[in-house]
């Protein structure tokens, strides 16, 4: 629920505003309400960025984290999962020039694995 409203799982929103002293633009939000596919929430903020012409995005490793074990059980199931979407977007968009740097928070071993699997 977004200011009173409710969305389906898996909607993209792209944010730009002001908090305080704070402002940012072109943020692009997925609502995850833990029922899609993590591949398929990959996807989906993937093709937006594609849509709107985004050349290069930062993406955080969505299900980690926090939500780490929620609903894909391992680290190595969400990295796959998060891989699997990248391949559906890259099939969709074959000639897509989309640079994608995945943000990890102070967890090397999830690093490793998003290289060695996913190649960001």
């Amino acid at each position: 629920m977004i200011a009173g409203k409710e969305f389906p799982d898996g909607q993209v929103f792209i944010i730009t505003g002001t908090r305080g002293d704070f402002s940012f633009s072109d943020v692009i939000f997925v609502i995850d309400d833990l029922t899609l596919p993590l591949n398929t929430l990959v996807f989906n903020a993937l093709s937006t960025a594609q849509e709107i012409s985004y050349t290069r995005i930062a993406m955080p490793a969505m299900r980690s984290g926090f939500m780490a074990g929620v609903v894909e059980k391992t680290v190595l199931d969400t990295v796959l999962a998060m891989k699997q979407g990248f391949l559906s977007f890259k099939e969709k968009y074959p000639d897509s020039v989309l640079t994608v740097d995945i943000v990890v928070y102070a967890d090397t071993s999830l690093e490793k694995l998003i290289k060695d699997n996913i190649g960001c």
